[in-house]
């Protein structure tokens, strides 16, 4: 796991309280991660479809991009099977969503 945070930002999921949530784990703080439980109350939408999102910038080059390459672990199988719904609603037909496309492309999923 030490190899793959130093590639991108890993995200895992920890316990808060009674609850797990998805939180950035440093390198020195592998530790607590708590894999094999029941799946955290955030779910991976919210790494796709932030609640707020730059979408432009008033100078911005033509390679304005938000989205950085993100890695998650522990993501379960409930999680996973709900991106089949999101990419049909913000990937297919004729109207997609580039920012969801972005970020989709750039999240990597490790499944517990």
């Amino acid at each position: 796991m030490r190899k793959l945070n130093e590639k991108s930002p890993l995200y895992a999921p920890r316990r808060k309280g009674d609850f797990l949530f998805y939180e950035r784990v440093k390198s020195d703080s592998l530790d607590d991660i708590a894999l094999g439980e029941i799946r955290p109350i955030q779910s991976l939408k919210s790494f796709l479809i932030p609640p707020q999102e730059r979408v432009s910038q008033y100078f911005a080059s033509p390679s304005f991009s938000n989205k950085e390459e993100k890695i998650i672990l522990g993501a379960k199988s409930c999680d996973l099977e709900s991106l089949k719904i999101l990419d049909s609603v913000y990937s297919d037909g004729d109207f997609k969503d580039p920012f969801y496309i972005e970020a989709r492309k750039n999240i990597i999923l490790i499944s517990s």
